[in-house]
């Protein structure tokens, strides 16, 4: 199904652009961006809920994971955007 490839590939690239557009004055690595791709997109979210997260905790536990990453790559301090 080549057609459900090239969604799948757009939506991809508009998440990409939308995290960078979001942290654009922090400069992020394609790294970072890819990191945050992957914990923000919905297989992850379902992957969570399958695994036993509770449906209203999932994205808590996606936020506190983008936090982490920011933290990591020096993008933020204890939680807040330098």
């Amino acid at each position: 199904m080549p057609e459900l490839g090239a969604v799948v590939s757009a939506q991809q690239a508009t998440l990409a652009t939308l995290i960078r557009a979001a942290l654009e004055e922090l400069d992020p690595s394609a790294e970072v961006v890819s990191a945050l791709q992957a914990v923000i997109d919905f297989p992850f979210w379902r992957a969570l809920v399958h695994a036993g997260v509770a449906e209203e905790v999932a994205p808590r536990v996606m936020l506190d994971l983008c936090r982490a990453l920011l933290t990591r790559y020096a993008l933020v301090s204890e939680g807040i955007v330098r």
